[in-house]
């Protein structure tokens, strides 16, 4: 056997007839889909909502909470509310997304959900 453990047990199983093929294919597949996705690489991704925490600043984080889950993303979110570190991603008007490192949006309007899967979407 010479490939990975997967290989190996699949090699197994088909060997010694004990599942089909097919059917073993079918169920490892379906697996595979159910996995979060982890970004490129295999990495998580990194969302930052930037604010001081107005009403705006929640509705934006729930709003990726809410993204994140639809879209089935592996992903850390983190809530910047420190003025100076808000400024150094080059952001004046709150609330930001940044998304792995990336500013994707600043200010108000906010992003209708579409819109923010879209930007999220963008950095996969």
């Amino acid at each position: 056997m010479q490939g990975g453990r997967l290989t190996d047990a699949l090699e197994v199983f088909i060997a010694y007839e004990f599942i089909p093929e097919e059917t073993l294919r079918d169920a490892i597949l379906q697996e595979v889909l159910a996995l979060p996705y982890a970004g490129r690489g295999g990495s998580i991704m990194e969302i930052k909502v930037l604010g001081p925490g107005c009403l705006n600043c929640q509705k934006m984080e729930e709003m990726v909470k809410v993204a994140v889950k639809e879209l089935g993303i592996d992903a850390t979110l983190v809530k910047i509310s420190d003025i100076g570190e808000i400024v150094r991603y080059g952001i004046l008007s709150t609330p930001g997304l940044v998304v792995n490192g990336k500013v994707k949006h600043s200010g108000r309007p906010l992003p209708d959900m579409d819109r923010l899967k879209d930007l999220i979407r963008s950095e996969l």
